[in-house]
């Protein structure tokens, strides 16, 4: 009896010695976990993670959702290069549609951060914007951060459209939609986010381009970042060796079309001629279609096409799919009043509304006369874009005349770096897309 006792309690011993071995485990863990999440923050925990019957899309013109709530997981993005405060109009336009971008969204229930990247001109002698323009973004809740000043190669457009890659760094986010700094949304596009058959990266079709970029959202990670350099490193010595345009039209960025032409909107071809294939556009179609194989493509005509990676290819998945118009009844309010060719476009293409070029609302001589009344603001997509501007100045109580405020017979309105990158421009760009961004010094 005694030598069974003495065993049932060395059995007992030990059951409490493993408990408490496991307890401590436990409490360690989770002291770990809580010390990772109060330094790093927990983007990724799910409890914050909004389902898509969360989100909050609302159709309410007059003021902010009070739904609207910032989650960690997303982000849209803006970038902007060529930025000096002595020619502070070259700049300060892109602001106001970041500005104005951010309002409309945050006013239709948007959860998603509003981030913008701005790089400081070669020349310019301030290392930041001017107090006055960044207050205006705070007011509106935007994240800023600076890329660091160009010291090395050819400042240029071609170069900025190139920095738009570094969205994939910002692994703050599991995903990020990239709009150009003239790209007005119309519509509370939070279910891109959240919308689940669609593949890696998602690309809008173009009309003379395979894929447009001034609009694509990406799964960020610091290796694809790594890949992208890489693909660009390659593509920029290459164009030392060759003649104009510097760009190698069979090859492009590493993929021969000969047996798989692109095809946009209105044209298709068998090399990389289509517009801006040397810059951000025909990176943007190599990366997505040959290099990461996972993409899902907005369809000018109506409906998503899925390709994803089969092997050492993308394939095709299924037939057009046609699930996002589940959203259009909540989720365009202004898309359908606005008298712009969007409005003919299908859903949700007539959420975007994209000033290209010369088509930009401040240059030609700026505000419609009869601009920035509830009356007139449904007229084109400038009647919008200044009666938006003008709601803001109010909100934040600055006196502009916006009617006087662009001088047509003045040019400083212009981008700095011009409207367009050029073929040249990339000789001796040396871009680096893995230099760490700043942040807005306190």
């Amino acid at each position: 009896m005694p030598s069974e006792t003495m065993q049932q309690h060395s059995s007992f011993s030990i059951k409490i010695w493993f408990l408490t071995i496991i307890a401590v485990a436990v409490i360690q863990f989770r002291g770990n976990i809580h010390y990772v999440e109060t330094v790093l923050g927990n983007p990724r925990d799910a409890s914050s993670t909004p389902s898509i019957n969360e989100l909050t899309i609302s159709s309410d013109h007059s003021s902010p959702s009070e739904s609207a709530k910032s989650s960690p997981m997303f982000a849209y993005t803006f970038v902007i290069g060529g930025c000096d405060p002595t020619n502070r109009a070259s700049y300060q336009n892109y602001l106001f549609n970041i500005a104005i971008s951010a309002r409309i969204l945050k006013r239709l229930g948007s959860q998603a951060d509003i981030v913008a990247l701005f790089q400081m001109s070669q020349t310019a002698k301030e290392p930041q914007l001017p107090k006055y323009d960044l207050d205006l973004l705070q007011a509106q809740n935007v994240t800023v951060y600076y890329i660091p000043q160009q010291l090395t190669g050819r400042e240029s457009f071609y170069r900025t459209t190139l920095d738009k890659f570094r969205i994939l760094g910002l692994t703050q986010y599991e995903k990020v939609i990239l709009m150009d700094g003239d790209f007005l949304p119309l519509c509370n596009l939070d279910f891109f986010f959240l919308h689940d058959t669609f593949q890696e990266i998602v690309v809008m079709e173009g009309l003379y381009e395979p894929f447009n970029a001034g609009f694509f959202m990406v799964k960020t990670g610091i290796s694809h970042l790594q890949e992208v350099q890489e693909i660009i490193e390659k593509r920029e010595r290459e164009a030392l060796t060759l003649t104009y345009p510097y760009f190698d039209l069979k090859m492009g960025w590493g993929h021969d079309l000969s047996d798989d032409p692109w095809v946009s909107y209105r044209q298709t071809g068998t090399n990389w001629t289509f517009e801006f294939a040397f810059s951000d556009q025909g990176l943007l179609y190599y990366y997505a279609k040959y290099h990461r194989k996972s993409y899902s493509l907005l369809n000018r005509r109506g409906g998503v096409t899925h390709y994803g990676r089969n092997g050492d290819t993308g394939q095709k998945i299924g037939s057009v799919d046609r699930s996002l118009s589940q959203y259009s009844s909540v989720a365009e309010p202004v898309a359908m009043k606005l008298k712009a060719k969007t409005r003919r476009h299908p859903f949700p293409l007539r959420c975007m509304l994209h000033f290209t070029g010369t088509t930009k609302p401040w240059l030609d001589g700026g505000a419609p006369k009869d601009c920035c009344t509830n009356e007139t603001k449904y007229k084109s997509g400038k009647h919008y874009w200044m009666f938006e501007l003008h709601e803001l100045m109010q909100e934040v109580n600055r006196d502009i005349d916006l009617k006087t405020y662009w001088d047509p017979l003045k040019a400083n309105h212009r981008p700095a770096l011009g409207l367009f990158a050029t073929s040249d421009q990339a000789l001796h760009a040396q871009t680096n897309l893995l230099t760490s961004l700043q942040p807005v010094n306190a």
